[in-house]
């Protein structure tokens, strides 16, 4: 059986979707995972086949233009919505040609949140489609669409807001899906509402993959969506660097310090404010760099810098976690059982950030 994941955005929206892969080719599966090329060792050191899709997040994000449009970025999501427009044009083509290429012969498709034209690749080849969702995107009166920071206490807002963005949404990609589909079928297919709210209506699977204890599933959510909980990384041959292992062993429990794939647009001053910590406590810190070009000069004894290390394996033995409330860390922070303070920059971070508060753990 041929089951092709299409993925995009940065490492906290991929890496889930490779370990599901993962636990897929445990059953025999053959696995293609359509992804940039930063994510092929990664994804064939799995076992899984990868299928190269030339739009590079991380290697955009550290050009200038890339940190110009990260500063841009805030927890307004209309902010998000107007920068993510401009890079429609040149990011779209590529994207839908390398789905389109990589599903010839699948005999599944699973997608994601940002998959563009899955719904359109899935009816051109009557595959069924399955989608995984790493934040509550199904529309519900009990809380609104994930990238809005407003109370939650208006059912009809919080239900017309899910509305509201898919339409938004499907207004952006409009052009450049008609574009594509005229090109690659010779016609094109044109749903009521959208592409975003054709997948919405279909019977496929959907699944929620977070933590029930977070968001049990509302009343209004149809049968064939299922909160399945976060998917992380077996890891059981995990092997740390010496130099990280002997840091821990050597005193106290660390506090980690990540921001994950937000490009750090002032690295200076962060720099300074994490030596500053350091040198005016008695705490231990890593920090890991992530996508972030973040260098710190005369690192102090109680420092460790690191690139990229398993959460699965590091964050137990923390005595807490300083993160940006992606999914995906937020998930392997709760699942440690270790404090976790979270400053959100944008997108979902925000709301996972509140709801992590309301349950008061973090």
């Amino acid at each position: 059986m041929k089951i092709v994941i299409l993925t995009n955005g940065t490492r906290g929206d991929i890496q889930p979707l490779i370990y599901l892969g993962q636990e897929l080719h445990r059953t025999g599966c053959e696995v293609v995972v359509v992804a940039s090329e930063n994510f092929a060792l990664m994804i064939e050191k799995e076992g899984l086949i990868h299928h190269s899709m030339p739009v590079n997040m991380q290697e955009y994000m550290e050009t200038e233009e890339g940190r110009l449009w990260m500063k841009k970025l805030t927890g307004n999501p209309f902010v998000l919505i107007s920068e993510i427009k401009k890079m429609i044009p040149r990011l779209a083509r590529a994207t839908l040609n390398a789905y389109w290429t990589a599903c010839q012969g699948a005999d599944l498709i699973i997608t994601t949140t940002g998959a563009l034209g899955d719904i359109y690749i899935k009816n051109h080849l009557y595959v069924p489609l399955v989608e995984v969702h790493l934040q509550p995107l199904e529309p519900t009166c009990e809380f609104a669409y994930p990238l809005i920071n407003f109370p939650n206490n208006f059912k009809i807002l919080n239900k017309f807001s899910y509305f509201y963005f898919e339409w938004i949404l499907g207004q952006m990609f409009r052009k450049s899906l008609n574009t594509w589909q005229k090109e690659t079928f010779g016609s094109v297919l044109k749903y009521k509402g959208g592409p975003f709210a054709e997948r919405r209506r279909s019977s496929d699977l959907k699944l929620g993959a977070y933590s029930s204890v977070l968001i049990a599933k509302p009343w209004d959510w149809p049968e064939n969506y299922h909160i399945c909980g976060s998917f992380l990384s077996s890891e059981e041959d995990y092997t740390p660097e010496p130099k990280l292992k002997n840091f821990i062993l050597s005193g106290k429990a660390p506090v980690f310090i990540g921001f994950g794939s937000m490009i750090i647009t002032n690295p200076d001053k962060l720099a300074a404010i994490i030596k500053k910590i350091v040198m005016n406590t008695d705490e231990r810190i890593i920090f890991a760099r992530g996508w972030s070009s973040l260098d710190i000069v005369d690192i102090p004894d109680r420092l460790l810098v690191v690139q990229a290390v398993s959460h699965k394996w590091l964050f137990p033995r923390m005595a807490g976690i300083i993160h940006h409330g992606g999914a995906g860390t937020t998930a392997a922070s709760l699942r440690a059982g270790v404090p976790q303070m979270i400053f959100p920059k944008t997108a979902d971070q925000p709301f996972w950030g509140k709801k992590v508060h309301a349950l008061g753990i973090s």
